[in-house]
């Protein structure tokens, strides 16, 4: 976003709900005042029609292009009070290694 001048009020991400995966994402966004928008996975992939040898770069794609489609459908996602801590803390307790 700095590379962009991008403010966070103007940012939006869109991420299919994955149970736990999507947590350490619920948190980052929070933390830094952005947006987020979850989708049930099946919607999206319903919306975007058959798709054929899908990878993340792929799945990024339909993601984007179903946000950006539906922007005047967007529901975001609100946290219930306490979540946050409690996942971040647990997202602090957990050792992630990058790879790439």
């Amino acid at each position: 976003m700095k590379e962009t001048c991008t403010e966070t009020s103007d940012v939006l991400v869109c991420a299919e709900y994955t149970s736990q995966y999507i947590w350490p994402l619920c948190c980052v966004c929070k933390d830094l005042g952005i947006d987020l928008r979850l989708e049930n996975p099946a919607q999206i992939k319903h919306s975007s029609g058959v798709q054929r040898g899908e990878n993340d770069r792929s799945d990024a794609r339909r993601i984007a292009a179903y946000a950006f489609r539906f922007q005047d459908k967007a529901r975001l996602y609100k946290s219930a009070a306490g979540e946050h801590n409690e996942f971040a803390a647990a997202y602090k307790r957990t050792e992630y290694v990058c790879v790439g």
